[in-house]
């Protein structure tokens, strides 16, 4: 199997760390092999070929996140699955967007190979191929044909993977026939919740004391993960509860490096205003130990697929305070676990969640509740895997 995603390791990120999970985790069943993934030079700094896991990894075109590193990675990406064609039997491409999708996929026709897209974030399908205002009524005219043309094709020629429901009902309507439903998974045993004498020892070594109360973010600084609206409530909850205000921490551990759209800068400063509750950690895979000291995990995403931080989170027993998003939505039906949803990009309504959720943990301490994970089976990466097999049987025996 050959394996295309925009960005890879040592890049963190949902996609890029979901990605190299099932790779470790396919390889691990004898019944995959991984001849080379590709993926984008995204700085100079970073190695043209390397071995991550046993993957071979090949960074591809101009490093930068301007066009002509996109572009020069699809057309690299093109031109390295004709030519590596008898190297490999299907290809996992791990974004289901319009130019590297169509790009695999026209490799797959040209080959002969199945080719399974993968859609990482919900959304993403119908933005890439929605209607877009262009200067002049000709050249609007015929992206947007191209467009309609991209995603025709793609829904004809590739199985497309959905990570839930609402992800389905999006490619159903764009036309693609008979979308599967795959979710993610994580490593439960790597995330698992640890004891109390463990988890003071970690809160010890970052900085936190015994007494606090530690809401904790995972991921990159941008815009859509909601960021801005938790600075906003979470100033709002510090001025409600002055007396008891030294208790509330804030950790937020991510970065917005190699991020077109990030607000790292807007965060430092604020976390600087606030430098006695609002504490920004670099990035860290994985996450565990903040997860395994932290007391609520908190995600105001405002569109997502199915974040492993929040799967991370549970499966390490922590409340989670979430978007009502359809995606988190979905997955708190599936899941027994204290979940406190707000609406969507209300800032206001999540300042009254972190009231509730601190309260919850109050109430667990007092009565010396010991942590246990959330996360079911289900939702287990070994689980996950046995699903591509069959799906990657499925295609390449049709």
């Amino acid at each position: 199997m050959a394996v295309v995603i925009p960005r890879y390791a040592p890049i963190f990120g949902g996609a890029e760390n979901q990605c190299r999970s099932l790779n470790k985790s396919l390889l691990a069943t004898g019944s995959v092999e991984i001849p080379f993934l590709l993926t984008c030079r995204l700085e100079s700094g970073l190695a043209r070929n390397d071995l991550i896991d046993g993957v071979q990894v090949r960074r591809l075109g101009f490093p930068g996140l301007g066009r002509i590193g996109s572009y020069s990675f699809y057309l690299s990406t093109f031109l390295c699955l004709l030519t590596g064609a008898r190297d490999y039997d299907i290809v996992h491409c791990h974004t289901a967007d319009s130019i590297c999708g169509f790009v695999v996929t026209l490799a797959g026709k040209i080959t002969r190979r199945p080719v399974l897209l993968k859609l990482s974030t919900n959304g993403d399908f119908g933005r890439a191929f929605g209607d877009r205002k262009r200067r002049g009524m000709i050249v609007g005219s015929a992206l947007k044909r191209f467009r309609k043309f991209r995603m025709g094709f793609i829904s004809r020629n590739a199985q497309i993977i959905a990570l839930n429901e609402e992800g389905r009902e999006e490619l159903i309507h764009a036309g693609v026939v008979s979308p599967i439903v795959v979710p993610n998974g994580v490593d439960r045993a790597a995330y698992s919740p640890v004891s109390e004498l463990s988890r003071q020892q970690l809160r010890r070594q970052h900085g936190f004391r015994e007494s606090d109360i530690v809401f904790l973010f995972t991921g990159r600084f941008v815009w859509r993960k909601g960021i801005d609206l938790l600075l906003t409530a979470f100033q709002s909850f510090l001025a409600k509860n002055v007396s008891n205000r030294s208790q509330f921490k804030l950790c937020l551990v991510g970065s917005g490096h190699l991020q077109a759209d990030t607000i790292e800068s807007q965060i430092v400063n604020i976390a600087n205003q606030y430098s006695d509750h609002i504490e920004v950690r670099p990035p860290i895979n994985p996450v565990t130990e903040y997860l395994q000291m932290a007391d609520i995990f908190v995600l105001p995403s405002r569109w997502e697929g199915m974040p492993n931080s929040v799967l991370e989170a549970l499966a390490a027993g922590l409340p989670c305070i979430l978007s009502d998003i359809e995606p988190h939505r979905e997955l708190g039906a599936d899941i027994r676990a204290p979940l406190f949803y707000f609406g969507s990009g209300d800032s206001r309504a999540l300042e009254s969640q972190l009231e509730l959720a601190a309260a919850h943990v109050e109430s667990a301490r007092s009565r010396g509740d010991m942590r246990t994970t959330y996360l079911s089976d289900s939702f287990d990466i070994a689980t996950v895997s046995r699903l591509y097999l069959d799906v990657y049987r499925q295609c390449f025996h049709t």
